[in-house]
């Protein structure tokens, strides 16, 4: 096992090798891996460690080697499982924070008691949130989201009259009642709201790229996800769900997307995720992923590990350099030895 220090920050080195059928060989990633993490939880004595150095290669091994799946991940590892994963390995947070501190906020307002949530009081919540050099981002989204502050089921929302649930966390498994039939794998998910009105309940997910309202609608876009998020709310409470809507900060005509349903959309999804479990049951065997090369992409160094392994003959290597934190030489010394 090797780590490397750059830059006073260490990394996990790995490779991964196009195999047969010109599929990345992703068996010493993997193997590399768990043996850092059982050394990991070794120095610790932990079952899991969940924060701090190396923690982020626990997570991106438990997410693939799991019984529970979350509809964003069955996304991304239909449309290219490869890059799904070395997307998980070369993503930061600085690429994310727009999206996960807008989010943030947006849990942190409607957490607030009745009568003080106001637009001042998210700037301010954007103010504590964004520690990390995107206040500037975040609050444009802030200042989107008020300006266009539209109730879905039409006029102004009145968010000191609303009652509802925000970053609702939940696993479950799933019968789609429609279908009269049960999902062949198990769900955890993250709800972005989930509002209470006139005893109807609508789930409410915040997207702050810019989709058309068709991609909203599409198979190929969110729709799957949407689907799958309301048929986990309705098995986790009981209850059918009235309606499910996207908010697009950043549209104004198309502020709010309300998501489409009906018997076909649910025997369509059923289908995609019947697909999605038996390509991931291939992989934990064979530990291959068909890499599909891609266009833009924030970090070079993940567009380039991509499009060499979706290009390459077979035998074709690339190292892979998994991030582990700044330096901690106590814990580095105690993995390698």
């Amino acid at each position: 096992m090797e780590i490397k220090t750059i830059a006073g920050k260490d990394y996990l080195v790995s490779s991964v090798v196009t195999g047969k059928y010109r599929w990345a060989d992703t068996t010493k990633l993997f193997n590399d891996m768990l043996e850092f993490i059982t050394l990991l939880r070794e120095y610790h004595k932990s079952e899991f460690v969940k924060e701090g150095y190396g923690s982020n290669v626990e997570h991106i091994y438990r997410k693939y080697n799991t019984d529970y799946f979350s509809p964003t991940f069955l996304k991304s590892f239909n449309e290219n499982p490869f890059g799904c994963l070395i997307h998980d390995i070369y993503s930061t947070r600085e690429m994310d924070a727009r999206g996960i501190n807008f989010h943030k906020v947006m849990e942190l307002y409607y957490k607030l008691p009745k009568g003080e949530r106001t637009r001042e009081k998210a700037v301010e919540l954007a103010k504590e949130v964004c520690t990390d050099g995107s206040y500037e981002k975040v609050l444009a989204y802030v200042d989107y989201y008020f300006n266009r502050h539209l109730d879905y089921l039409g006029g102004e929302l009145d968010d000191n009259s609303l009652e509802c649930l925000t970053e609702h966390k939940g696993k479950c498994d799933i019968f789609v009642k429609s279908l009269g039939k049960k999902l062949p794998m198990k769900m955890k998910y993250i709800i972005d709201r989930i509002d209470y009105r006139d005893d109807k309940i609508y789930l409410i997910d915040y997207k702050t790229g810019s989709p058309t309202a068709e991609k909203c609608n599409d198979f190929d876009g969110y729709l799957p996800q949407m689907t799958m998020y309301r048929w986990a709310i309705e098995n986790e409470f009981g209850r059918e769900i009235t309606s499910t809507y996207l908010n697009l900060p950043k549209k104004v005509k198309d502020f709010y997307v309300r998501v489409n349903r009906s018997k076909k959309i649910d025997e369509v999804v059923f289908s995609m995720c019947e697909q999605f479990c038996k390509r991931y049951e291939k992989f934990k065997k064979d530990r291959l992923l068909f890499p599909k090369p891609i266009g833009w992409c924030y970090n070079l160094r993940e567009k380039e590990i991509i499009n060499n392994m979706a290009k390459g003959v077979v035998g074709t290597e690339e190292e892979i350099l998994i991030p582990l934190g700044e330096t901690n030489n106590d814990i580095k010394d105690f993995i390698v030895g």
